[in-house]
């Protein structure tokens, strides 16, 4: 079937209808690209035909990965893309230091109409699933480390070959594990560049799946779904994901699910106004880190408490779980929540108005978080800068920081 790659362009649709009805003008387009098309070897000709399943383009390691059949010593599979390149059927760019390729759109349907025609779209689907499924769960066990902004940025750039596997994912039941993967796998990448509202798409469909999936899988996604309710403030629906997924987690005696949801009801707890529950539920997920010796939930849990702290305006206490945390983050290399703790830290200063204290924490952290592209951390960054310049009389800056924290979290 091609359920999910032909969705992406109603074209294509009707290209792979057939073309007779198309324009003049396209139709000449289409015999300008089927002569030089017929120009290539056989070689050539399916490597056009299989990159058609890239969506917004691809770099030669997803090429190596999903067409790597046709790479041979007398004639690697870069050879074959530069012939393509120079026939023009193709366009290279380096991005990072590596070539990423693209066609342009009309080619790509040109290709797109061979490859359905040649039989060879479900193996080519099965591999571009393989290969991006494997990418997204790479970049989400980096994402505590050092590595995570270049993992977050090379997932932005195959964010539609991410849409067009997930779109393909659910398309028939017996891809709901791989379509709960990815919506295990892909939380932080939407979380940390602002795809909210596309993520909380997602994840509806992912759970209205019938397909059978293991119950740990579930648990993680309900919570990934309570998550994206919650950065839209819809704390309600959020915290029956989590008690759902709280409930699923354990019935299975996973310590990590388990985890997971304990400590996301005591974000709901926090935002809700209830500190007494939230630092219960914090506490004990910070029992169930210790037990799995997680370094990183360890550290995550003594700034979430130190949050609460904050708002009790129990400064002290706060100031110790945060710098705590602070220092785990720092040596985890973990640059996203090292951010996090420093606009706690700064948030903290605040509090006491200690403005000296805040504006380096508050600097650097809009610095990591401009670094990893998040705006909602750079604007709530911007929004304690703002303060700091008001209350030193420094208005016209202030101004400029409010409207900066303002358009950020659009």
């Amino acid at each position: 079937t091609s359920a999910g790659f032909a969705d992406r362009s109603p074209v294509m649709q009707l290209l792979v209808g057939g073309s007779r009805d198309l324009p003049v003008r396209q139709q000449t387009l289409r015999a300008a690209i089927a002569w030089s098309y017929n120009l290539l070897d056989t070689k050539e000709q399916r490597l056009f035909r299989l990159l058609a399943i890239f969506a917004g383009g691809c770099e030669l390691e997803a090429v190596e990965a999903v067409c790597g059949d046709l790479d041979t010593a007398s004639r690697p599979i870069l050879d074959l893309l530069i012939a393509l390149v120079d026939q023009n059927l193709l366009r290279a760019r380096e991005v990072d230091g590596e070539p990423r390729f693209a066609m342009l759109r009309t080619i790509q349907e040109y290709a797109a109409e061979q490859l359905v025609g040649s039989g060879e779209l479900h193996d080519v689907q099965q591999r571009h699933a393989q290969h991006y499924l494997d990418l997204v769960e790479r970049g989400d066990a980096a994402g505590h480390g050092p590595h995570q902004a270049p993992w977050q940025a090379r997932m932005e750039r195959n964010h539609d070959n991410l849409r067009a596997l997930l779109t393909w994912s659910l398309a028939q039941p017996e891809r709901a594990s791989i379509a709960y993967r990815l919506g295990e796998a892909l939380w932080r990448f939407w979380s940390h560049r602002g795809h909210w509202a596309e993520a909380r798409q997602w994840l509806t469909r992912i759970l209205a799946l019938e397909g059978s999936v293991p119950s740990v899988l579930k648990a993680k996604v309900l919570r990934n779904a309570g998550i994206f309710a919650t950065q839209q403030g819809d704390f309600d629906l959020a915290e029956q994901y989590f008690v759902r997924s709280l409930s699923v987690a354990r019935s299975v005696e996973d310590k990590i699910a388990t985890r997971n949801a304990l400590n996301a009801l005591g974000t709901i707890a926090y935002l809700k106004h209830d500190p007494a529950t939230a630092i219960a539920h914090f506490q004990a997920s910070l029992v169930l880190d210790r037990e799995l010796g997680d370094q990183w939930g360890i550290a995550k849990r003594l700034n979430g408490i130190g949050n609460v702290l904050l708002k009790q305006r129990d400064f002290d206490s706060a100031l110790a779980h945060v710098q705590q945390s602070l220092a785990k983050m720092r040596e985890l290399g973990d640059a996203m929540e090292i951010a996090e703790c420093l606009l706690t830290l700064g948030e903290i200063a605040l509090g006491k108005d200690d403005d000296g204290e805040a504006h380096p924490y508050l600097t650097e952290c809009r610095t990591l978080f401009n670094d990893l592209q998040d705006p909602w951390g750079v604007a709530a960054a911007n929004h304690g800068l703002g303060l700091i310049a008001l209350r030193r009389g420094k208005l016209a800056q202030a101004q400029t920081l409010f409207a900066d924290s303002l358009q950020g979290r659009k």
